[in-house]
Order: C-alpha cells, then structure tokens, then sequence
C-alpha cells in the first residue's frame, strides 16, 4: 500500500478551478497504481490540524503529499490557514513533498528536508498560470508525480523527464506563435526545484 494525501484549494476565488482541475489530474493519475490509497482535503478543509491529523494515521510511515494551492516563502496557505508550514514541517518527516505553491523552495523546502521529508518539488517564484492555457500547465507541472507514482523510476528520472516535457510543450506554444505562454511555462520550468534523495522509488513507500 502507498498513502497519498492530496490537499487542494478548490475554494480560492482566482484559481479554484485550477487547483480542482490539477487535483483531478494527478488523482486520476497516481490511481493507476492499485496499491495506492488517496486521502484528499479541499478547500475548506485545508487546515494544520486537519492534515496533521490524517498524517497522524499513517504512524510514522512513509508517505506522499501533494499540496494544490496558493503560497509563500514558509507555507502552503488558503485563505483560512496555513496548512503546510514551519510551524508543522516536522509532519511530514519520511515524505515525499509535492506542491504548486509559488516560492516555497526559498524557505519551506530546505525546512522541510531538514525536518526529515524524503524528497520535496516546489517553485522557488512566483509562477503565472493563464487560464486559457491551464491543461498544459497542469500536464507539465504533474507529471514528475505521475510518472513517479506509476513508472517506478526513480524520483531523480522522473524530474529530468519533466523537464523535457515542459520544453517540447514550450516549443509547440512557440511554433503556434503563442509568444506569452510558452514564456510563462518557461519560468514554471525553470523555477522548479527538488531538494533530498533523487533515488527514491515508488518501492520506497510502500508499506
């Protein structure tokens, strides 16, 4: 069995449908595996005490979290709370931390390493997402999660991967003339960051 905790905003008012969207996306995904078990919290429910709640089951195992929403330099944040921060990065000691969260590399990422999280992908800036382009964005930015959770690469090779998707997609934005957002998936490529063991496998959280 592999647990999977999904957090995602689906009540922000700008990117709501993004974030349900991308939660869609990687659910449907990461659900291929038969051994996996998803937990999701949206919205409202994206509180510190509801996701320590639910990692509080998984007795000290290891596991996977995906955060889908709005952030900082320190924290995961809805317009209620900050469900992922320095004040509960302990947490996710033996994770494998995934999120869309602008910035959270700057501080967040390194604490959480430091706390005992396993691996952690996020962006180190501010990333812009046009609505007319969510589909490809949401392919890109999911897929190091994906491929990990069904491929059984390593961690390390599912990164590198992504990366040469977002440069085909981006050279298809630009042969179709769409001049701005190949420049916005350009900077989501190039803000992207992992910190911790890039030799991890999906076999490496099973429980």
């Amino acid at each position: 069995m592999v647990n999977i905790l999904l957090a995602y905003d689906d009540n922000d008012m700008r990117l709501g449908d993004y974030f349900q969207k991308s939660y869609e996306h990687i659910s449907n995904w990461v659900s291929m595996n038969p051994d996996v078990v998803v937990n999701a919290l949206r919205g409202l429910d994206c509180t510190e005490l509801n996701v320590n709640s639910h990692i509080a089951t998984y007795n000290g195992d290891r596991f996977i979290f995906a955060g889908l929403s709005h952030g900082n330099e320190d924290a995961l944040c809805t317009s209620n709370d900050n469900y992922a921060s320095l004040a509960n990065s302990s947490s996710f000691h033996n994770s494998f931390f995934y999120t869309c969260a602008c910035l959270t590399a700057d501080v967040l990422g390194g604490d959480l390493i430091n706390k005992g999280c396993l691996v952690y992908i996020g962006y180190d800036s501010v990333v812009y997402v046009p609505e007319s382009h969510f589909e490809v964005f949401i392919k890109c930015e999911n897929f190091a999660l994906g491929t990990f959770v069904t491929s059984g690469k390593h961690i390390g090779a599912c990164f590198r991967e992504m990366n040469e998707l977002y440069n085909a997609e981006i050279d298809k934005l630009v042969i179709g003339n769409d001049i701005i957002a190949a420049s916005l998936l350009n900077e989501s490529k190039d803000s992207l960051v992992i910190l911790g063991d890039q030799n991890l496998t999906i076999n490496d959280f099973r429980i």
